[in-house]
């Protein structure tokens, strides 16, 4: 078993899938806040896996995650290799691997695996990984994620584990308090609806109507907030959106660079 130290609110996920195996959800889903320590609560139930001599696949959404789980398993004396080609680590006969989505496509067929762990899984959810569900009914599977909200969820998991809230983590001392402003909000009255989500061509239209509001509300919740500019994520409706948003910020005299599915892997890795 494994030695790795759980938080009280970890433990209590591990034995809520352990209840939901045991009762045949062979589909959960791991739902926790971000910063509860979803990656530890999987390398807990990995290394149990493996005391079982279980195979194992990660897989990631993206492969930057890839080299970031990876990077995690080293630092916690997991063996593994990952499923990639021309990769540097690509050990099919090690009992755990980790693979993109994107690899996945590619394969003719699934390595034998007994238990599935897949990260970020509201944003997981393509036509490869719902082939896999379908074709492989008994296979174990926990999907990781802090915000379970895609229509695919609900057609393939049967079960939600979910002990504890961000409040609830501030609380008890394991995150750091937030503050949230409420800055220029975007006009969604009329938009379209998708699939539970705005049509994303509308919704950057409208988020482009008020990028001059959004680096003004930055720079006066900063000054008021900070005393000036910090390190700073904004995220945009889409690439053409976040193209405008980072010239309007660098007019304003802030240094901001756009970073979209446009750029290649090293300049996104660096």
């Amino acid at each position: 078993m494994s030695s790795l130290q759980l938080r009280p609110y970890q433990e209590q996920s591990v034995q809520s899938l352990r209840d939901g195996f045991r009762a045949n959800h062979t589909r959960q889903v791991l739902a926790a806040p971000t910063g509860a320590g979803k990656s530890r609560i999987m390398e807990y139930m990995i290394r149990s896996a493996m005391d079982k001599v279980s195979r194992i696949m990660f897989i990631c959404e993206r492969r930057i995650l890839v080299e970031q789980f990876s990077a995690h398993l080293d630092r916690a004396g997991i063996d593994h290799g990952v499923l990639m080609a021309g990769h540097w680590r690509f050990r099919p006969d090690r009992q755990v691997q980790i693979a993109s989505a994107q690899t996945l496509e590619r394969m003719p067929a699934l390595p034998n695996v007994d238990v599935i762990f897949i990260d970020e899984l509201h944003a997981a959810m393509r036509k490869s990984i719902v082939n896999l569900l379908e074709r492989n009914p008994r296979l174990r599977v926990i999907g990781a994620t802090a915000t379970p909200f895609h229509p695919a969820i609900g057609k393939h998991f049967t079960n939600v584990v979910s002990v504890t809230t961000m409040a609830q983590l501030v609380d008890d001392g394991f995150l750091v308090p937030f503050r949230v402003f409420v800055a220029k909000e975007i006009d969604t009255s009329g938009l379209k609806v998708v699939a539970g989500e705005w049509k994303k061509d509308d919704l950057e239209v409208r988020g482009q109507q008020i990028v001059g509001d959004v680096v003004a509300d930055y720079i006066r919740i900063s000054n008021e907030v900070f005393g000036g500019p910090r390190k700073t994520i904004c995220f945009s409706c889409g690439i053409a959106h976040g193209a405008e948003l980072a010239q309007k910020f660098n007019e304003a005299g802030i240094n901001a660079v756009q970073i979209s599915s446009e750029d290649d892997e090293e300049y996104r890795d660096e």
